[in-house]
């Protein structure tokens, strides 16, 4: 479904297709800005790719990646697929828990821990790096971890083909131009950040305001000197108190169903006059495998928003299908609850190395989320699914 066989491909085609253009807008706490074209991306990932190569990291390898949201991670992330290695990354919570999927991949750790150390390292490298062997699609690129049911630590295998195919489905279902603006305020640990936000981005050849702010009221205040059209953040974000700023410059807000509620959505609703577009939103799914329609009006936002207290995720992406089964794995009737399951090009390779959780995860080729839901049919007989309980 992509033009690209991996994302150093995606990258350099940007890269000639949009030369100085700006790609990473990086916005401090105190409004500081650093600009990232899609032409020194590329340059400093194969400079990057060169310091890997030096410290023995070679195609296939695993690298850890500790993500803040700065341009020296995206470097990091870029300079590690360019090369042909994997990104391994760490979420908050694992390490809050004393689990590091580092260790669990037996990942190398080879970029220094401080950002401001990442650019007088790799200014001693060439910005030529010579590609040595090529990714294909198929090819794992990424490795999330995540705690299981259990509490147990379990590490999601991406692909380029996972994530490219992921991005252009954002990307298509959000109407993305090159003229659009985004930022981003999720985490570059999370998958609906790196993945549902700057890679969607790269895919498109439009920039993307990196924010790093610690509240909202100040990611408010970014976002209306900046002009940003989409915004990508988290529930736990739009829900602090201090939300008293005018907002007028967004088309829409993005945001993952984790912790999301109809209350929440109606209140940005009334307060901005912006509508919150949810997703659902899973590793094992790449990113977002759903996301609400911008193409409705705001009637009929509400209606569906409004609908019976569930969290109305939206319609699938074109890079997946979603059904509702029951425990026996049989689909189930509108406003029936059951559970949220998922096939398609996005759906992750696998566990690392856990076969049998693998295999757990799978029934009759899909993937099951663990989570209950429902869908029901809006007038036109588009499927709208929802989440239940």
């Amino acid at each position: 479904m992509v033009p690209y066989p991996s994302i150093r491909s995606l990258l350099d085609s940007q890269m000639r297709w949009h030369g100085d253009k700006p790609f990473i807008i990086e916005l401090d706490s105190k409004g500081n800005r650093s600009v990232l074209s899609f032409n020194r991306l590329f340059n400093k990932s194969s400079q990057g790719a060169n310091f890997l190569k030096s410290a023995g990291i070679s195609f296939g390898d695993h690298v850890a990646i500790n993500p803040q949201n700065t341009i020296q991670t995206l470097i990091q992330f870029f300079s590690t697929w360019m090369i042909g290695a994997t990104a391994v990354i760490n979420q908050k919570e694992l390490i809050i828990a004393n689990q590091s999927v580092h260790q669990f991949s037996e990942a190398e750790k080879v970029f220094p821990d401080e950002q401001r150390e990442m650019e007088p390292l790799l200014s001693q490298y060439s910005e030529d790096y010579q590609l040595e062997r090529k990714s294909k699609l198929d090819d794992e690129v990424m490795i999330v971890g995540k705690l299981d049911r259990n509490g147990e630590l379990i590490a999601v295998t991406l692909t380029h083909y996972n994530i490219l195919v992921n991005s252009m489905a954002i990307a298509d279902w959000l109407k993305l131009e090159t003229g659009s603006l985004l930022t981003c305020d999720i985490p570059l640990s999370e998958v609906s950040g790196i993945v549902g936000c700057i890679m969607s981005a790269l895919y498109t050849g439009c920039p993307v305001l990196l924010s790093q702010v610690d509240n909202s009221e100040k990611l408010f205040d970014q976002i209306q000197q900046n002009e940003g059209h989409i915004i990508f953040t988290e529930a736990k974000r739009l829900s602090q108190p201090k939300l008293n700023k005018d907002l007028t410059h967004p088309r829409f807000i993005v945001c993952p169903h984790q912790n999301l509620t109809q209350e929440l959505i109606l209140r940005i609703y009334d307060k901005f006059e912006i509508q919150v577009i949810p997703g659902f939103c899973r590793p094992e799914a790449t990113s977002f495998s759903t996301l609400f329609p911008i193409y409705y009006s705001d009637e009929e936002f509400k209606k569906f928003i409004m609908n019976n207290h569930d969290i109305c995720i939206g319609t699938p992406l074109r890079s997946n299908e979603l059904d509702i089964h029951n425990s026996r794995g049989k689909p189930l009737s509108e406003g029936e609850i059951g559970e949220i399951v998922i096939r398609g090009h996005n759906v992750m390779k696998g566990y690392l190395n856990a076969e049998k959780a693998t295999q757990k995860v799978f029934k009759n080729g899909w993937l099951r989320t663990g989570e209950n839901g429902i869908f029901r049919q809006a007038e036109d007989g588009e499927k709208l699914y929802y989440i239940s309980g």
